[in-house]
């Protein structure tokens, strides 16, 4: 953890990127359209100043976001155009300047985190909690998504191109929900406003980005209503995930990322939580959303965990699916109004 972290301005940080090179971009493990697409962008846009930049990911990148990777751009013969994997980075690649680009804590990075600790030289994100691991940062915690960050940051660069406003378009669609999410102001309909003014295919991205559902994603959103449940006069609904839920279906983790919206969907709630088996022995993953009544990260923050007001996770150990639930609920009763009774 870093204890002499500097805050940087976009033009700081700007300056900061056009005086270094061998540039590695870093996005975080399970990766989503944001930290994807603003990488992306940012790795198009140093590539387009005459920068060695590669970016690079802990995971596989999910079918239903494999599209983002064709917006790179100014691309290294023979680079590898369908993995981000550390391993496919080239042999005589040597980075000198570290960029985490969407992550709040360095665990949130995976295995590869453990590698490039105490070598971290600049954070960009947008989450109000996470942990100081970089030299520098640039953190804006009311931005709806980094690729709003990242939007400015690239336009302090002075670069410009029909991939890089795809690559945003589709970082800051994805994070704000569509443009649907309380976080979205109107700074970010004005950016995204200028990114669909360059020309881009708006209509193809949220298509590709909501409307390409594949059968497993759509056996996993079935697999959450079944077991759905509702707390204090349906206005908490809570749904679960078990491992052998999902070997049953032939689900993988990727599978069931899109549901975690799906609770707070359902009429009258106003505090919609998943609870997710790990593959570690008596650890689950928690997914909470709520609307504009409670604190996400307040209810996150009970175990360790933490993000953004409306939207958060975290991580707890316990013996069973249903102690599980009810830590969750214990959480919730004490850090909002409602009394469950479980």
């Amino acid at each position: 953890m870093q204890n002499n972290t500097r805050t940087l301005t976009v033009n700081e940080t700007a300056s900061l990127l056009k005086d270094n090179d061998n540039i590695l971009l870093v996005t975080h493990s399970r990766p989503d359209g944001d930290t994807l697409g603003s990488a992306i962008a940012l790795e198009t846009a140093l590539r387009l100043l005459g920068k060695n930049s590669y970016t690079v990911c802990d995971d596989d990148i999910p079918e239903r976001l494999g599209f983002i990777l064709n917006y790179r751009t100014e691309t290294p013969e023979k680079e590898n155009l369908t993995s981000l994997r550390p391993e496919c980075l080239p042999e005589n690649f040597s980075p000198k300047f570290i960029v985490t680009v969407d992550v709040a804590s360095i665990e949130l990075i995976g295995d590869f985190g453990k590698k490039i600790e105490n070598q971290i030289n600049l954070k960009i994100d947008h989450h109000a909690s996470g942990n100081p691991f970089a030299d520098n940062e640039l953190i804006f915690d009311k931005a709806s998504a980094c690729g709003e960050i990242v939007f400015d940051l690239i336009k302090a660069l002075g670069i410009s191109g029909n991939n890089i406003a795809c690559a945003l378009y589709t970082a800051i669609s994805s994070d704000s929900g569509s443009f649907k999410f309380s976080s979205v102001t109107s700074q970010t309909h004005l950016r995204a406003a200028e990114l669909l003014s360059s020309g881009i295919d708006h209509s193809k991205i949220t298509d590709m980005l909501y409307n390409s559902k594949t059968k497993r994603e759509l056996a996993a959103s079935g697999l959450a209503i079944r077991n759905m449940r509702y707390y204090c006069d349906d206005t908490l609904a809570l749904t679960t995930v078990l491992l052998s839920e999902m070997e049953e279906l032939g689900l993988d983790r990727n599978d069931i990322d899109g549901i975690n919206n799906m609770p707070l969907s359902v009429k009258g709630v106003k505090i919609g939580i998943v609870i997710k088996q790990d593959t570690e022995p008596k650890t689950y993953k928690i997914s909470v959303r709520t609307n504009e009544e409670y604190a996400a990260n307040e209810i996150c923050s009970f175990f360790g965990g933490g993000g953004h007001l409306r939207a958060a996770g975290a991580r707890l150990r316990a013996g069973s699916i249903d102690k599980a639930v009810n830590r969750i609920l214990r959480a919730v009763s004490r850090k909002t109004d409602m009394k469950i009774e479980n």
